[in-house]
């Protein structure tokens, strides 16, 4: 696939060279292909990011809502009707999830800002959440890149210069949840352990004073 941008008038040929794959739908498969373009554009200098766990118990599908009155109005039903089953089912998915926990933690410290190496850039990424381009150095000023009437910041800390060509990474809205979106996930663990925990204590005492 092919681009034009516009620079001083100039018609610039962008060569798309390379996009992502098919990514794991799940709210962990999504943040670790994150992380893979992260320690794909690591340099030497920069400490890589670790893989979130995989495998039962970690990680549902990414299009569940954990935002929604929705998906809580389920946890509390669940709750409610099975006390002690919610208390384990939920304090098991907790458990199984705390070394996700650690590293997300962790890769946050190391990089705060996971997606300040690459450009956002909706208009450049089309049907895919990321694409990769080549752009002659020639036309690199370490200024702006103008795109459809917009302004593409292309600085040294975005770019890779090899031979006489630069490549950089863009990326859209979705990328971005990408690289956020576990932690929806764990928050929805954590209170729905919480709330389950409740319900089941009400319960035993319930069930004890009757």
């Amino acid at each position: 696939m092919i681009e034009y941008a516009e620079r001083e008038g100039i018609q610039i040929k962008l060569q798309d060279v390379g996009h992502n794959a098919d990514v794991e739908d799940t709210y962990v498969g999504r943040y670790n292909w994150v992380v893979s373009r992260y320690n794909a554009e690591c340099e030497k200098s920069y400490e890589e990011l670790e893989y979130l766990p995989t495998g039962c118990c970690r990680g549902a599908k990414y299009d569940k809502p954990y935002n929604s009155f929705r998906a809580w109005r389920g946890t509390l039903l669940f709750a409610v009707l099975f006390p002690i089953l919610s208390a384990l089912v939920y304090l098991i998915i907790w458990l199984s999830n705390i070394e996700g926990l650690l590293i997300y933690r962790r890769n946050n410290k190391r990089a705060p800002d996971m997606l300040g190496r690459f450009i956002y850039c909706p208009e450049l990424c089309g049907d895919s959440n990321n694409k990769y381009y080549d752009l002659s150095l020639r036309y690199y000023h370490a200024g702006m890149l103008s795109f459809n009437g917009q302004n593409i910041q292309i600085d040294a800390a975005r770019i890779k210069v090899a031979g006489d060509k630069i490549s950089f990474m863009v990326y859209n809205d979705a990328f971005q949840d990408f690289s956020v979106c576990v932690r929806r996930m764990y928050i929805y663990y954590t209170l729905g352990l919480i709330l389950s925990m409740i319900v089941c204590g009400v319960a035993i005492k319930f069930l004890r004073d009757y």
